[in-house]
Formats: structure tokens, sequence, C-alpha cells
């Protein structure tokens, strides 16, 4: 089974191919005179090219940062937990 970072630079790889596809419809709907429908198949190129480009980089973070690494992500100070929340409450006595 593939690891995390390669799974996502294949849903990258997808993203692109179906970008390409996307581009080619465009075209076509211009070519054919429907110029509506050639700029809904150009936006939906722009949507597959930047989910292609997330993919990439969730590949890149992953092998930076591997789930269970420990390795801090954020410079902020951790979250305290709220007074009164599961992790706040006391115990009973006894």
């Amino acid at each position: 089974m593939p690891d995390a970072a390669t799974r996502h630079d294949h849903a990258s790889e997808a993203h692109r191919v179906a970008a390409r596809r996307h581009e080619q419809a465009a075209r076509y709907w211009f070519e054919n005179g429907d110029p509506e429908r050639a700029e809904l198949e150009r936006r939906n190129a722009e949507i597959e090219h930047q989910a292609a480009d997330l993919e990439a980089d969730r590949a890149r973070v992953q092998r930076e940062r591997p789930i269970g690494s420990n390795r801090q992500v954020s410079s902020r100070p951790p979250v305290r937990p709220i007074a009164g929340s599961v992790r706040q409450r006391r115990q009973p006595e006894g």
C-alpha cells in the first residue's frame, strides 16, 4: 500500500489530467460556438489545477512532517483547555 505522500502525488496527477480534459473541452465548446459552456469548462480546469497544487502541497508536507513525528507545526503555544471542559473536570473523590 502506498504511503500518504505517494497517494497525494497520485491525486495531484489525477487532478492535472482532469484539468487538461476540461481545457480540451473548453476549446471544443469555444470553437463550436458555445462560449458559455467553454467558460464553465475553463473555470472547472482552473479548479482542477488548484486541487492538483493542493495535493502536491499535501504530499510535500507529509514528506517533511510525517504523521506521528511529533514535530511541532505551529510556533503558537498550545491551547489551554477551557475551565469546566471534559479535560478539566475533577474526578469524584473516594
